[in-house]
């Protein structure tokens, strides 16, 4: 409900961050869980779906620290 009132009503821009520093806790590997790279898509596809009015947003929220310090050097999850 809220989602489509600040865009609809109040014309707000909203901008969607699909995935954070981290994966839901259900992805026990994190960003190496093979798991999420077979359900993230789907993921992401279902959330555009439910709110098509979101027509920004950013696959990686800080790349840097999602990519480069959980993928490559497994600083942290």
């Amino acid at each position: 409900e809220i989602l489509p009132y600040l865009i609809d009503t109040l014309g707000v821009v909203v901008i969607a961050d699909t995935l954070h520093h981290n994966p839901p806790p259900r992805f026990e590997r994190g960003l190496l869980d093979p798991a999420l790279v077979d359900e993230y898509p789907d993921f992401v596809g279902e959330f555009f779906t439910r709110y098509p009015g979101v027509n920004v947003f950013t696959p990686f929220n800080e790349p840097t620290a999602t990519l480069d310090f959980c993928a490559c050097r497994r600083w942290w999850h």
